[in-house]
C-alpha cells in the first residue's frame, strides 16, 4: 500500500513522470522535482563518531551524499539499505532541512536512532537507492577509528577528518592510505 499506511509518508505525483502518485516525504507547497539521472554517489562515512553513535542529529553517524552533474536532484523516495537489510528512507528530519541536493553539491542523511547501521568494526555494505528501489551506488568498507570517517577522494577511500555537507580534504589530509 502506498502512502497513508502508517508510516509517515504521502503520495505525490514527480514532475517529468508520466505516471501514477508515488510514495514521498510530504512536501506541501513545494515542487516534488524529479531527475531520472541519478548521478548521485556515496561521497563520506562517519561510522563511529565520539560518544553515542546513535545520537540526534547533527550528533551521530551519518553518510554523505554527492551530485556530480549540473541540475537538482530529489531525494524524495531514494533510501539507504545496509547489509542486514535495514533500510533508512532518506527524509528532511535525516538531512535537517531539505532534501533536494544542488548540482555539484552535498547532502549530509544522518542515521539518528537507527542504532548500528554502520558497522564500527566489521566489514560493511552500504547501498544508495532509488525510488524505484534501484542501485543507485555502493560503497563498503572495513572498521573504522573512533571520530574519522571514509571520504571519497580521487576515485579511492581513505580515512580523514570528518567534513559533513563540505568538501572532502585533499589527499595530503588523508589519516589512513588504506583504500576501502
Amino acid at each position: 500500500v502506498l502512502g497513508a499506511d502508517g508510516n509517515a509518508r504521502s503520495l505525490c505525483k514527480l514532475i517529468n513522470r508520466e505516471d501514477a502518485l508515488k510514495e514521498c516525504s510530504s512536501t506541501p507547497g513545494k515542487e516534488n522535482i524529479k531527475n531520472t539521472s541519478y548521478q548521485l554517489r556515496i561521497n563520506e562515512l562517519f561510522p563511529n563518531p565520539r560518544g553515542d553513535d546513535s545520537a540526534v542529529p547533527p550528533l551521530g553517524e551519518w553518510i554523505e551524499l554527492y551530485n556530480p552533474s549540473e541540475g537538482k536532484i530529489s531525494l524524495e523516495g531514494f533510501s539507504l539499505r545496509d547489509d542486514f537489510g535495514r533500510t533508512i528512507f532518506i527524509s528532511d528530519t535525516q538531512t535537517l532541512g531539505s532534501t533536494i541536493i544542488d548540482g555539484k553539491g552535498v547532502v549530509t542523511v544522518y542515521i539518528g536512532s537507527y542504532s548500528g547501521f554502520l558497522n564500527n568494526e566489521d566489514f560493511e555494505s552500504v547501498t544508495l537507492l532509488d525510488p524505484e528501489g534501484i542501485e543507485v551506488d555502493k560503497v563498503s568498507y572495513s572498521g573504522s577509528g573512533e571520530d574519522v570517517s571514509w571520504s571519497f577522494i580521487q576515485n579511492r577511500w581513505f580515512m580523514t577528518d570528518p567534513t559533513p555537507s563540505k568538501t572532502n580534504p585533499s589527499l595530503d589530509n588523508a589519516l589512513d592510505t588504506d583504500s576501502k
